[in-house]
């Protein structure tokens, strides 16, 4: 058991501000190297979550940075909880190299607590108490974007059996401030590293009773449309802007009568500040957009 750490908790649940201005808690998830999105709550209720990846690789989903504030009463609840799991820590479950993890943690008066699990629902359930109520914190924070990024695309009415087939990329921030984004056009489309891709696949069927049969994924490299020597490295993106981005992919029509089309931006290279200025790093997908084939 960790005493002096439990000791300043308990002082904090009494209301000892000076405890309190220096309280973090902090859950972490973390995909090695490095954290794909964490959510912080202070000893104010302050909650501050950063996401570089939505949950499931959703599309349409934002990336960035949002805050939101916690009730005094949800406050103390999440400390208690925290309490709880510090005084009594459970086994920390077996995990493979680079299987997702949880890790959570805790500072009040300078003693630090942390456990780190993998994510999967047995290992994780001793945590409960502390990742629900924090999980909620996230729905309410994603309501109030600081500064945010989300993918939409346009294609023609009709794709064509050959040729390039044009896309604009829209990168939109919905926060309150402006913040530099890699621009998917310099982006140097390598495996494994920064990219811009277009996945596409035939839209699945429904039928009633039976289970619809996933199809394969196609992916393409979103291009310049034509090469030009003096493309920025990053672009601004405005409070409430929309930034058209024209791109090119050579995609395989094969027999599809219509497919389904999303973009996807990998820009995890680099820092979050660029020369003082925030920059949103991350991966981030459009939703589907479905388009017939000429």
């Amino acid at each position: 058991m960790n005493e002096p750490l439990i000791a300043a908790l308990d002082r904090a649940l009494k209301g000892d501000g000076r405890v309190l201005s220096g309280l973090g808690i902090e859950e972490r998830v973390v995909s090695l190297p490095e954290w794909d999105d964490r959510i912080a709550v202070d000893g104010a209720g302050a909650v501050t979550y950063t996401s570089r990846r939505p949950t499931g690789d959703s599309g349409g989903d934002p990336i960035g940075v949002f805050r939101d504030r916690m009730e005094k009463k949800e406050l103390m609840a999440l400390i208690r909880a925290m309490r709880q799991i510090a005084a009594a820590p459970p086994p920390v479950a077996r995990s493979e190299a680079y299987e997702l993890r949880i890790l959570l943690s805790a500072v009040a008066e300078g003693h630090i607590f942390e456990i780190s699990e993998p994510a999967n629902g047995e290992a994780l359930e001793p945590l409960r108490s502390v990742l629900d109520p924090l999980q909620n914190a996230i729905g309410k924070a994603i309501d109030h974007p600081v500064r945010s990024l989300t993918v939409a695309i346009e294609l023609p009415d009709g794709v064509a059996w050959s040729g390039g087939t044009p896309v604009v990329v829209h990168l939109r921030n919905a926060g309150e401030q402006g913040a530099w984004v890699a621009n998917p056009l310099t982006l140097p489309n390598v495996a494994d590293r920064d990219r811009a891709e277009l996945i596409y696949r035939k839209p699945m069927v429904f039928t009633p009773g039976i289970a619809p049969a996933p199809e394969p994924l196609n992916r393409a490299p979103l291009l310049p449309r034509m090469k030009t020597v003096d493309e920025p490295r990053y672009l601004w993106v405005p409070t409430g802007g929309d930034v058209p981005v024209p791109m090119q992919a050579e995609i395989k029509i094969g027999d599809a009568k219509e497919l389904a089309f999303r973009a996807a931006l990998f820009m995890n290279e680099g820092d979050e500040i660029v020369a003082g200025q925030p920059r949103i790093r991350g991966t981030v997908f459009s939703a589907d957009v479905k388009v017939p084939i000429k």
